[in-house]
Order: C-alpha cells, then sequence, then structure tokens
C-alpha cells in the first residue's frame, strides 16, 4: 500500500452482480475487508440527522445494528441489541462532540476491518451510487468504484432474482416474494438510467472510478490491475481466482474458479421482444455512451399493451413491499429521478 490515510472503498452501481463480483475480487487481496452490503446510507442515515450529533445511546444503537447487520447479514439480522456491549467499546475513543452518525458508521468499518485484520474497509451496497455525493463529503478519502452493465443483462438478472431460493443462496420467502414484485421491465430500465446518470455525475472525479462488468468478465487481468492502481495497492494473483456465485440465472458454483462469460448476454435468449423493446426506448442515448448497441425489436401491440396495464400493479406492490427498506421512500425515490 502506498498511504495510511483512511481511505474505505465503495462499490456501487446499477448490478448487484457487478458490485458483488468486484467486492469479492478485491477481498481477495491482503490489504481490503469486503463487508457486507450494509444499507447506511438509505436505510439508517438521515441528512436532518447527520447536522446533529447523536446521544450516546442512539450512537450506541447504530454502531450494534451495523455490527448485526455485518455479522447476519442484512436480510437476516434481528437483535442488534445482542452487540452492544461491543458496540459501546468500539465507540468508548469517541467524544460525545464526535458522535455523528457517518462518524459512528466510519468507526465501524475502521474497526471491523481491524478485527479482521486488514487495512482497507469496502463496502458493497450498490444503492450507494445514489449517495456519492454524500459520501464524498462525509468520507473525503473514500474511493469509489461505479460499476455498470448492460441494462438487458440487469433486466433479465433482475426477472430471475426471485429464483435465487432456489440457486443455492439462502433468501428469506418474504425476499422472495419482494424481487417478483420489483420486477417490471418499464421500472427496472428506468431505475437503470437513474443510477447510470447519477454516476456519469462524477466521471470526472479523480476519487471515482467507473467501470463496465463486461469489461472486468472478458479483460480480468487488465481491469483488476487498473482498480488496483487507482486504489493504490498492489495487485494480487488471488484477486483473479475467486468462486462463481451470486447470479440470479446460473446455479453457484464455489468450485468453479475465476471470471465466468457465460453470465454475458443471457438477455439475448431470455427477455421477450416487449422487454427489449422497452430497455432500449429507455435508455437507448445512454446505452450507446457505454458502447452498447441496440438490437431491432418489434414487439406486437398487444405485448406493449400488456405490459403497460402491468405496470400500476407491480408498481404499487413494489412499493408496498419496499417500504421497509428505507428510511424515508419518497425521498429514495427522489434522488432516483432528479439526476
Amino acid at each position: 500500500m502506498t498511504s495510511n490515510i483512511f481511505q474505505p472503498i465503495f462499490i456501487v452501481g446499477n448490478s448487484r452482480s457487478g458490485t458483488t463480483l468486484m467486492a469479492r475480487m478485491l477481498g481477495a487481496s491482503p490489504y481490503i475487508y469486503a463487508l457486507n452490503e450494509l444499507h447506511f446510507f438509505e436505510q439508517l442515515w438521515t441528512e436532518t440527522n447527520e447536522k446533529k450529533n447523536l446521544s450516546r445511546p442512539d450512537a450506541e444503537n447504530l454502531g450494534a445494528k451495523l455490527i448485526a447487520i455485518q455479522r447476519e447479514r442484512y436480510l437476516y439480522y434481528k437483535n442488534p441489541a445482542k452487540y452492544l456491549a461491543e458496540s459501546r467499546s468500539m465507540l468508548k475513543e469517541l467524544a460525545d462532540r464526535e458522535l455523528a452518525m457517518s462518524k459512528v458508521y466510519s468507526t465501524f468499518l475502521t474497526y471491523e476491518t481491524n478485527k479482521n485484520n486488514k487495512k482497507l474497509p469496502c463496502e458493497q451496497t450498490p444503492r450507494n451510487v445514489f449517495y456519492i455525493r454524500e459520501i464524498l463529503r462525509l468520507i473525503p478519502g473514500a474511493r469509489i468504484v461505479n460499476m455498470i452493465r448492460d441494462p438487458r443483462d440487469i433486466l433479465n438478472s433482475q426477472k430471475g432474482k426471485w429464483k435465487r431460493r432456489f440457486l443455492g443462496q439462502e433468501v428469506p420467502l418474504r425476499e422472495t416474494i419482494r424481487t417478483w414484485f420489483n420486477y417490471h421491465p418499464i421500472i427496472v430500465s428506468q431505475l437503470w438510467k437513474a443510477a447510470v446518470q447519477t454516476g456519469s455525475l462524477f466521471e470526472n472525479n479523480h476519487q471515482v472510478f467507473t467501470l463496465r462488468f463486461e469489461d472486468l468478465v472478458i479483460q480480468p487481468h487488465e481491469k483488476i490491475q487498473a482498480i488496483c492502481s487507482f486504489l493504490g495497492i498492489q495487485f494480487d494473483e488471488n484477486m483473479l481466482n475467486v468462486g462463481q456465485s451470486g447470479s440470479s440465472n446460473i446455479m453457484d458454483n464455489e468450485n468453479r474458479r475465476g471470471l465466468n462469460p457465460d453470465v454475458l448476454c443471457q438477455w439475448k435468449n431470455k427477455l421477450s421482444k416487449s422487454e427489449t423493446y422497452w430497455c432500449q426506448k429507455i435508455n437507448a442515448s445512454l446505452m450507446k455512451k457505454y458502447g452498447y448497441s441496440i438490437d431491432k425489436t418489434d414487439p406486437s401491440i398487444l405485448e406493449i399493451l400488456l405490459s403497460l396495464l402491468s405496470l400500476p400493479f407491480k408498481l404499487s406492490f413494489a412499493l408496498l413491499f419496499n417500504l421497509n427498506r428505507t428510511h424515508n421512500i419518497a425521498s429514495s425515490i427522489i434522488r432516483r429521478f432528479t439526476y
């Protein structure tokens, strides 16, 4: 490593497959500790609460919740109070005047990384793409890797995401139902546009590195070396030797190592004409900007009408099932549509 500055890494983007893969690769470095998805900024943090210091009990509760999410994973943690004693010890060196939400978060990142004998924490919550501005402001030493993937493969991934429960991954039944309602080609295409457009605002920032998922899979050695240079760490061959897991459409196989090119362009055989049509209609300009070709597709009027008619139904239930996944649903929606 070339620096001792507190430099947490944030992997963000529009593709959970991309952020997960990058986290697994970076986590194979002797310097980097890859944390689970913490969902801090959208689930726990608010701009209003950041402007004032927390009381010590509130700070300790926040620390306990972060520890619980890391140890038990976001979808499964239930009783963060059992980590209160550990949180209290973690925060004991902070004065009361230092107990801002972001300071508790930064302290947790350092604590958990040191606990695992690594130097750099790596956070992999994809939604943080909508909080890049806040991350750079609150954590000046941060480095951000922004992952972009073909929106049609994103649609295909989201379309099959509810099946993860049957592909070797532990997923609660409620999450399976939520992800089924979450999928609609118009909704997912618009969210891809929002994430990519938001991330593009920081393309010229020296603390942000934008990378296409496809380029990483096709040229892993070259691209991961570029990421290491950006982060100021040495490249390690182990970073290319990760197990293959986390796909919504392919069975997990930890015994198969390296990057799997079979995950690319699966949309060609799995998306309907209307799904491809909506994705390309909504995202054509951004797709061209990032080198994704536009395929000719000719869905029937009936297919287009059916997708429009199903939109209000899917959108209503998606909102219902996502209410408990964000601190402020209105703020989250606004962030996605005010780029």
